[in-house]
């Protein structure tokens, strides 16, 4: 699978339903930024490309998987879970092979895979313990994507660094080899109060409405509207296969959402009435509705089973979500057991649940791979484990049902 069409999950905040209390993963609603300063969130987990991680309520986090994105120096290593030599941290992002997080007083901090300036430390150096990212700049939330990296920070802004060659940086400028090992300012001046990324970005504003820029596939599955014609920080290649927007463009339609994640073939948000909408690309059935194939949505479509979420996770070619009642979701390609369900092979064109009956706080799914905490603070992962994404032994290549991660993360 080419690095174009692999999906890095990061981070996304949200202003979680009363019901559950907040949730861990995500910490944004559509409200002014300025008034939730970073501060102890409790444990949370999020997954990468081919590792993952998850943060304590003491502020020490573990890191899994892949051993330079977990932390260590040598590839093809990384379980059992090892501790990051950081500070304190109040919240974490995992990207493609890196990871950051965010200390008490709002400061960044980066390691793992560093060839394109993803950790923003100003340099081209792969680093195992955590490293600033410069400029000082005081952040809100992170989230790392497939080797770039974006933040928001205190007071609403958009940064962005490391590879920016598709406009996902959001400076308007697509081109080639065009990188940044510091935070660069998204253009536009949008407040926004949420942000994922995949090899695209979405965030959201204070009204809840999406703009999304960067890696746009018009014909399997597009999340930016306007016309190349009509926006000169929009261009075509591949034969009109591919557009990038490098700044920010308006999603189609007028709804407005608490919650957004970037996928490869297709976004999905969670409505303000905690109704989830995809648009995209039909092609594993990651919308949702029942529909599958090379159809594309440009405008979101609210998926089948009259559900209410709290969150929702996409992934390369899979979609899982968080329900209410605290139960996971998913739908889209089950190979290797990507939906959890307890089976291997085939797609669901709509939500099915995970099976273990466990009951979550929070959920993330990457390419191949979900991670979800529990609200006994377990961390559960399913999905592929060839280099120890799941916190198991590397003999196991793969598990269809949840499997609960060898670390305690409730003791301070």
């Amino acid at each position: 699978m080419s690095r174009r069409f692999r999906h890095r999950v990061g981070r996304r905040r949200y202003l979680a339903h009363a019901l559950l209390g907040g949730l861990a993963l995500t910490a944004c609603g559509v409200t002014d930024p300025s008034l939730q300063p970073p501060g102890p969130k409790g444990p949370m987990v999020a997954s990468g490309g081919g590792h993952s991680c998850a943060l304590a309520i003491s502020g020490q986090t573990f890191c899994w998987g892949s051993a330079v994105a977990a932390g260590g120096g040598v590839l093809g290593e990384g379980v059992p879970p090892r501790l990051i030599v950081a500070p304190a941290l109040v919240s974490i992002t995992a990207g493609d092979s890196h990871s950051c997080g965010i200390d008490q007083a709002g400061n960044a901090l980066c390691w793992g895979v560093n060839a394109r300036g993803e950790l923003g430390d100003g340099t081209n150096v792969s680093r195992t313990g955590a490293t600033p990212v410069v400029g000082g700049l005081h952040f809100s939330m992170l989230a790392g994507g497939d080797h770039f990296t974006c933040g928001l920070t205190r007071d609403g802004d958009a940064y962005c660094w490391g590879d920016g060659e598709s406009g996902q940086l959001g400076d308007g400028v697509d081109s080639s080899g065009h990188r940044r090992r510091s935070p660069v300012r998204v253009v536009g001046g949008h407040k926004f109060t949420s942000i994922a990324v995949a090899r695209r970005t979405c965030a959201l504003d204070i009204t809840g409405a999406a703009f999304c820029w960067g890696v746009e596939r018009t014909r399997l599955g597009a999340s930016i509207v306007a016309a190349q014609s009509a926006d000169s920080s929009c261009s075509t290649t591949y034969d009109m296969w591919v557009v990038h927007c490098a700044t920010p463009t308006a999603l189609e339609g007028s709804r407005l959402f608490r919650a957004i994640s970037v996928g490869t073939w297709a976004d999905c948000a969670v409505e303000l009435a905690s109704v989830v909408y995809c648009w995209g690309s039909a092609q594993f059935g990651m919308i949702g509705d029942g529909s599958l194939g090379f159809g594309r949505s440009r405008a979101p479509v609210r998926i089948s089973g009259g559900l209410s979420f709290a969150a929702v996770s996409a992934a390369a070619t899979h979609v899982c979500a968080l329900a209410l009642t605290g139960d996971a979701w998913c739908w889209g390609n089950n190979f290797s057991g990507f939906l959890g369900t307890g089976t291997t092979g085939g797609m669901s064109t709509v939500p099915v649940r995970v099976t273990g009956g466990i009951a979550f706080q929070t959920i993330s799914a990457v390419a191949m791979h979900t991670c979800a905490l529990a609200s006994t603070n377990g961390v559960y992962c399913w999905g592929v484990n060839f280099i120890g994404e799941l916190g198991q032994p590397r003999t196991l290549p793969a598990s269809a049902k949840p499997l609960l991660v060898p670390l305690r993360l409730g003791l301070r």
